[in-house]
């Protein structure tokens, strides 16, 4: 399979998981949404194409694309979309520091803070000077560990610099409303958008059925020494992102989850490897037949007028 049949049928699956998205949103949600969309899975289907190939990126695509009960209306689609970016640049950029790569760490950041809030900066940077350790960690015998730390941790530092500079920048030489403010009107938007949409909330109340298919894949992944560094820079990615919101408050935990599914969609993919069973990689792809098919199910319930309340009920 070429890299342009490949890129081809992401764009399809990128448009229908997409489409699928904005048919429980209202249109006055919908640019925003698409433009995190389409970032989130451009860059799950250059990153899987990076790892496994052709087929792995884009099963790893159709996982996160149609993990729409998730996504959909979320308020974690934005930041999903910052921290996957932020999360490719700083594992490209470890392995290989250049100028293009620090500034899309800095851009990342940008999107992640634009979309969410400024508290999304600590876990993305505990990320960056963990993946810094563990690139250290999984150096191959010809590499100096000593060099590789000290290039780590500098090309992590001018990365998050840059974004410290630009964020000074506009907040001295603009008038543009600060970061919260950012925040405050995407979020409010996003509410807007649920009530607007008319949408079951009684379907919401399955969101996390949307990751089952990708949990028990990657809890069934075949494990790789050539894939140390990424499977490990995945794994830490969960790590910071669910930790801080165990205890936190049910839509928390949702928007954490929605941020999650890239990751995890990553290392399911593994389940495509050439050298697995041919009948371990059609079970495999049976449940992301399953999963696909959920989705659809999911929008048609969700697409359902909410029940009227009583008369008696009803608010004067």
């Amino acid at each position: 399979m070429t890299d342009r049949t490949v890129y081809i049928l992401g764009a399809a699956m990128t448009a229908a998981g997409a489409a699928i998205m904005l048919a429980t949103q209202p249109p006055v949600a919908g640019p925003l949404a698409v433009v995190a969309y389409v970032v989130l899975h451009a860059v799950v289907l250059r990153w899987g194409l990076l790892v496994y190939g052709g087929v792995g990126g884009l099963a790893a695509l159709a996982l996160s694309a149609f993990a729409v009960p998730l996504l959909s209306g979320s308020a974690g689609l934005g930041p999903a979309a910052g921290w996957a970016l932020t999360a490719c640049a700083v594992v490209r950029c470890l392995l290989d520091p250049t100028i293009q790569s620090t500034l899309t760490i800095a851009t990342g950041g940008l999107v992640a803070v634009a979309f969410g809030s400024p508290a999304i900066l600590p876990p993305l940077i505990a990320y960056s000077l963990f993946v810094a350790l563990l690139r250290t960690a999984t150096a191959e015998r010809w590499e100096p560990r000593r060099r590789v730390l000290q290039a780590s941790l500098v090309a992590t530092l001018i990365g998050w610099a840059v974004l410290a500079v630009a964020v000074w920048l506009v907040g001295r030489f603009s008038h543009l409303p600060e970061v919260d403010d950012f925040s405050g009107v995407a979020r409010g938007v996003q509410v807007a958008a649920a009530v607007l949409a008319g949408v079951n909330h009684t379907a919401h109340s399955g969101w996390y059925a949307a990751l089952l298919v990708p949990l028990l894949l990657a809890a069934l992944r075949p494990w790789r020494a050539q894939r140390r560094y990424s499977d490990a820079t995945w794994l830490v990615a969960l790590l910071c992102l669910l930790v801080p919101t165990l205890w936190s408050a049910t839509e928390g935990q949702r928007t954490a989850a929605a941020v999650a599914v890239p990751f995890l969609a990553l290392l399911a993919a593994a389940c495509w490897d050439v050298s697995r069973p041919v009948w371990l990689r059609r079970m495999a792809s049976l449940l992301l037949v399953l999963h696909v098919v959920g989705s659809i199910t999911w929008v048609l319930a969700a697409r359902q007028p909410a029940p009227a309340l009583p008369a008696a009920v009803r608010p004067a």
